[in-house]
């Protein structure tokens, strides 16, 4: 009886396991000034770098498959030691950074989440556009840079020194489009994944 009924038990558990929501995970082993990618939720799909400065700060651009990939952000954070109370303030606040060429850019601090005594770790947003552009501004900073270093600029309202122990950071750009380039063809995979 029951190897009557395995055909049909088979069919059911592979009809129900392709019908869920997919669930890929993956991520290539961290390695120092190489750019890795990974997806840490099954909505955001990474291509970072670390800090040549601040090690744990990594340079990150973003897809997310539920926008169809057409977008990407590329952020970074900023860990910091500050017994300044009204840190967490800075959420939404928008700040300049140096950068090269341009001489500055405006940025908005997203989030600042605390861990642990005095220590925090602000996410700072550079730019939000769609992939086709991100690719050709990440190739065209690669082509004059070897590195990207940006500082937190202080301003008359804004003290950088008070809230940002550690406002510089460098990051390699060797190795980025690849990694660009991977990471969009693992969220559109995921897409196609989530759609059979």
């Amino acid at each position: 009886m029951f190897r009557l009924l395995l055909p049909f038990l088979l069919l059911v558990i592979t009809s129900t396991s392709h019908a869920q929501k997919s669930s890929w995970v993956a991520e290539e082993e961290w390695q120092i000034n190489r750019w890795t990618v990974e997806n840490s939720t099954s909505d955001l799909i990474f291509a970072s770098v670390n800090g040549m400065i601040s090690n744990d700060d990594r340079l990150r651009l973003a897809f997310r498959p539920s926008e169809k990939c057409k977008n990407t952000l590329l952020f970074t954070s900023f860990r910091t030691k500050t017994q300044a109370e009204d840190i967490t303030t800075l959420k939404g606040l928008e700040i300049a950074l140096e950068v090269p060429y341009d001489g500055e850019l405006p940025v908005t601090i997203s989030h600042v989440i605390p861990f642990g005594n005095d220590n925090y770790v602000a996410l700072v947003s550079f730019v939000n556009m769609d992939a086709t552009n991100m690719r050709l501004m990440m190739n065209n900073m690669k082509s004059g840079l070897e590195e990207l270093e940006v500082t937190i600029k202080p301003t008359e309202k804004f003290n950088a020194e008070k809230y940002f122990n550690a406002p510089t950071n460098r990051w390699s750009l060797a190795g980025s489009i690849e990694a660009f380039d991977r990471a969009k063809k693992l969220c559109e995979w995921m897409i196609q994944d989530a759609t059979i």
